[in-house]
């Protein structure tokens, strides 16, 4: 994957944030039903994400996540 987009609404000036990095350690494409599920209740666990846990962790430069995707949507 060359490119991608997140959409999210801002809520404040960017001098209102302290940012870091966020470095994509894995791209995980889920079953339609999986990703919407996620979506309604991100909270929840889910195999994929619990099997990924070593990838997710913060260092001194970034922050370390997986990219969940849909694999039938372009809604990610």
């Amino acid at each position: 994957m060359n490119n991608y987009f997140m959409s999210g609404k801002l809520m404040h000036k960017a001098s209102d944030h302290n940012t870091k990095r966020c470095e994509v350690e894995k791209w995980v494409f889920l079953p339609h039903s999986d990703f919407e599920r996620l979506k309604a209740n991100p909270y929840q666990e889910h195999e994929a994400i619990t099997a990924a846990r070593d990838l997710m962790y913060e260092d001194k430069n970034a922050y370390h996540c997986i990219m969940l995707l849909d694999e039938h949507g372009d809604d990610q």
